[in-house]
Order: C-alpha cells, then sequence, then structure tokens
C-alpha cells in the first residue's frame, strides 16, 4: 500500500497549454449546456459592424451577468425585441470565448417575458402590421369544404376535439401539419406550415403527387397565458397567414384570447371546437333539409301534375268540332276572294288608262312628229337667210363709208392744204400757244406737201383783238 502511494506521488501531473485549457473547458460547456433556456434582463446591448449583436444578460433578482451573443441572422430576426432593459427568456447554448477566457451564451431564440412587456410588443407590432394592410384581405370560406388543413400540435386534446366534432357534424378529410405551439421555435414551424400549405395548391397543376389541396387551414391551439399563446403573435406567423393562398382561420385560445394571427386569418373563431363546427354545416341538419325539400318537390309536382290533368279535361270540352272551326276562317276566305278579283279588275283598268295617257304624251312627244317642224324651221331660216345677209352689207357698207368721211374729214393733212402749218421743236413737241416758243429757239414747220421747213423765232408778238385791228386800220388811212 505504501509502495503504491509512492509509485503515485513520483508521477509527474500533465501539464497543459492555455489554449488547450481554454479548449477543454470550452468543450466541456458546449457538452453539458448544449441548450438552455436562461431569463434575464438584457444590458450593454449594442450591434457590430459585421452584423453580430453583443451585450449581457442580467439577473432580474441580482447582479450577476452573463456575455450574450446573437449572430447576424439571429440578430435581424429579433431586432425589435433586443432594446434595452428588456425582460427577455434566451433559448441557445453556453460556449466560451478562447483567446479571453471568457464563457457566454449563444443565442438561438429570443421571447419577452412579462405580460407588460408583451402587451407593449403585440401593440406596436399591431400598428405596424394594420399599417402595411395585412389585417384587411378578408376572403369567403367554402360552404362545403373536402379537404381541410390543420396546423396544431399531434398531441393533447385540441386534434382529438377538432377530429370528433367534425366527424359528427360533416365529415371531411384532415391533413395535419404537427408543429410546436408553444416555445422556442415554435413560430417558425408555424409560419412554415401555412406557407407550405400554400405551396400545395400554387403547385397543384405541375404536382406530381398524390397529396390533395386543402379548401382551407386552421391554425388551432388551446387556450393559456400571453406568454404561451405567443408565437400566434410572432410577425413570421402574420405575414405567412397574409399571404397565404388558401383561406385560413384562427382558432387559438379561447374565446377572451385575441393574437395577431386572428387579424391576418380570414376568420376567427373563438375556440378551436367552435371552429370545427363554423367550417362545416351540420350533416343532420342537411339531411334534414334535403328530406323536406325533397318532400316539398314530391308535392309540388303532384298539384302541378293535378293541375294539368284538369286543364287538358277542361280543354277537351271546348274543342270544337272541325267544321265549326274552319266556318270563320272559310267566309273570311270567300270575302277576301272576291274582294281580291274586284281590286285585281279596277287596277288593271287603271293601269290601261295610265298606259294609253301615256302613248298618247309620246305620240306628241315622238322624234319624227318634231323632226317635221324641225324641217319646216329650216326651209324657212334658208330662204330668209341671204336677204338678211344683203340688209347686213348694205348697213355696214353705209357705215363704213360714214367712217371713211369722218375719218378724211379729221386727217389734219386736209387743215395744212388750207395754208396751216404744224409748228414743232426737235424732240417732236407740237406748239401750240406764244409760251411755247422762245426767242432764238429753232422749230419746224410741216407743209401741206409734208416738206419740213426749218426756222428760228426772232420774236414774239402778241395777237391784236379785231377792235385794236380795226383801229390800225383806220389810223393808216
Amino acid at each position: 500500500m505504501e509502495k503504491a502511494k509512492q509509485n503515485a506521488e513520483q508521477q509527474s501531473p500533465v501539464v497543459l497549454s492555455v489554449a488547450e485549457l481554454a479548449a477543454a473547458i470550452r468543450r466541456t460547456l458546449e457538452g453539458q449546456y448544449a441548450e438552455v433556456r436562461v431569463r434575464g434582463e438584457l444590458t450593454r446591448i449594442f450591434t457590430a459592424q459585421s452584423g453580430h449583436l453583443y451585450g449581457s444578460l442580467r439577473d432580474l433578482s441580482s447582479s450577476a451577468a452573463i456575455d450574450l451573443v446573437l449572430w447576424k441572422a439571429q440578430a435581424r430576426r429579433f431586432a425589435s425585441l433586443l432594446s434595452e432593459g428588456a425582460q427577455v427568456e434566451i433559448t441557445g447554448r453556453v460556449s466560451a470565448y478562447a483567446p479571453q477566457s471568457r464563457y457566454q451564451l449563444v443565442a438561438t431564440h429570443v421571447a419577452l417575458v412579462g405580460v407588460g412587456a408583451l402587451l407593449a410588443e403585440l401593440e406596436r407590432l399591431k400598428s405596424a402590421l394594420a399599417k402595411e394592410g395585412l389585417f384587411d384581405r378578408k376572403r369567403p370560406l367554402p360552404s362545403f369544404p373536402r379537404t381541410v388543413g390543420i396546423i396544431t400540435s399531434p398531441d393533447g386534446a385540441v386534434i382529438e376535439d377538432m377530429l370528433h366534432r367534425l366527424a359528427a357534424r360533416f365529415p371531411v378529410r384532415v391533413l395535419l401539419w404537427p408543429v410546436l405551439v408553444q416555445g422556442a421555435g415554435a413560430a417558425e414551424q408555424i409560419a412554415q406550415a401555412v406557407r407550405g400549405f400554400s405551396a400545395l395548391k400554387e403547385n397543384a397543376p405541375k404536382d406530381t403527387l398524390s397529396v390533395p389541396v386543402p379548401d382551407l387551414v386552421v391554425v388551432a391551439r388551446g387556450g393559456g397565458s400571453l406568454e404561451d399563446l405567443w408565437a400566434f403573435n410572432e410577425e413570421s406567423v402574420v405575414r405567412a397567414i397574409a399571404a397565404s393562398a388558401i383561406p385560413v382561420v384562427s382558432a387559438v385560445g379561447h374565446e377572451t384570447d385575441t393574437t395577431l394571427a386572428d387579424y391576418a386569418a380570414d376568420l376567427r373563431a373563438p375556440t378551436p371546437t367552435a371552429a370545427a363546427e363554423l367550417l362545416t354545416p351540420e350533416r343532420a341538419v342537411l339531411l334534414a333539409s334535403l328530406d323536406e325539400r325533397q318532400a316539398s318537390l314530391r308535392r309540388a309536382w303532384r298539384r302541378r301534375w293535378q293541375t294539368a290533368q284538369e286543364d287538358l279535361r277542361l280543354g277537351a270540352t271546348r274543342l270544337a268540332s272541325r267544321e265549326r272551326i274552319l266556318e270563320s276562317p272559310r267566309l273570311a276566305l270567300d270575302e277576301r276572294s272576291g274582294g281580291l278579283a274586284r281590286e285585281a279588275t279596277r287596277a288593271c283598268k287603271d293601269a290601261a288608262l295610265r298606259l294609253d295617257s301615256v302613248g298618247r304624251r309620246l305620240a306628241v312627244l315622238a322624234p319624227a312628229h318634231r323632226l317635221d317642224g324641225w324641217r319646216e324651221q329650216l326651209e324657212v331660216r334658208r330662204v330668209r337667210l341671204p336677204q338678211a345677209m344683203a340688209e347686213i352689207l348694205t348697213r355696214q357698207g353705209t357705215q363704213l363709208r360714214t367712217s371713211l368721211r369722218l375719218l378724211e374729214s379729221l386727217d389734219y393733212h386736209h387743215i395744212l392744204a388750207r395754208g396751216f402749218a404744224l409748228a414743232q421743236d426737235d424732240s417732236g413737241r407740237v406748239l401750240r400757244v406764244a409760251e411755247d416758243f422762245s426767242v432764238g429757239g429753232e422749230f419746224r414747220l410741216t407743209v401741206s406737201d409734208s416738206a419740213e421747213v426749218r426756222a428760228e423765232t426772232r420774236g414774239i408778238e402778241p395777237r391784236a383783238t379785231e377792235p385794236q385791228a380795226k383801229e390800225q386800220k383806220r389810223q393808216k388811212r
């Protein structure tokens, strides 16, 4: 025994480097705390340029804290919940940062805790999504759905109650899409289920599978606290419901519970069981209504048949014989035949009279008759033409001689022949009065034999008037 103890003391301990120790600690932490849920208050929150979010999660009742890391994808996903001082429940794993020998919580899911914080976030999300119009679309639901898609937990009383109620009222084909309805990952599974059912309808023409397409989709969950129902307030769930190609019914919680999924859905049911009643008619009521309508139809058909038989018998008694029926038409035919003959005779006479009148007018206007008149007129004009031409020539000759005599009388050469002369300057201008002459100026005189005499003005004396001329003659004597 002493010898074994001495051998153990002689063995040297294993020596580790700092990096090896840090790696061993990290493996131990990540193996022991691969998934944990931690509740606390967010502090020292900031976002790095890379998009990753860093901060601390502080204990609600002490000063204990743990470093917190959200990688970029999770930071974007839960950005609306990550504010300074928010009380949250973090789901993630514990890891160690070897360069500084610090352990930290790497978050994969974030959920608010505390009714006040949840209600504030609920109102903020409701207002933001309402402004986008995600709550406006309300489509009518089919009256007789053949296939219903249900999104809920496969365990629990919800699916059992709905299946039982559907089977009792109006059996339909049910497609169950099992999901988590509470806790981390629940919202993602619910949103994915809604999108999956919608993809079935959108890809139905190209889908070669035999999976039926639901006529409507029900998102269902039993009652619970605000924290329990929070997955149905997540933005991803609301957007998936609003974008669904299939009408969606929200049946979450009890009658007093309200989630954002209720606003985005085409119809809100107060409970999952009530959803089964709202979506399907009651088979017993339908059968009773069908029997009543069938009986009513038979009664109406019987009454119609009896009425038709009565009308037929009454018509048979009132139907007259063939001769009696044809009596009036025959009399009318005879009257109209006589009237037609008279009308035809009168029409023929009128046509003959009109034809005779037209013939007489045509005889008067015949070309041969009019040609004789034209010949007589032509002969008269042929006889009168030489006489008229002779008269015209005589009249024109007289006018010509008169014009010649007038022309001769107006010729200035006759005036020159009587001893007159025509005075003109070198430019050919006729000199008529004394003012046209200038002393010393030359001019031309044209005499009766058309000869021109060159002359010069020696002086200009005014012409004496007749009394003055007589006085001058008397003085000369």
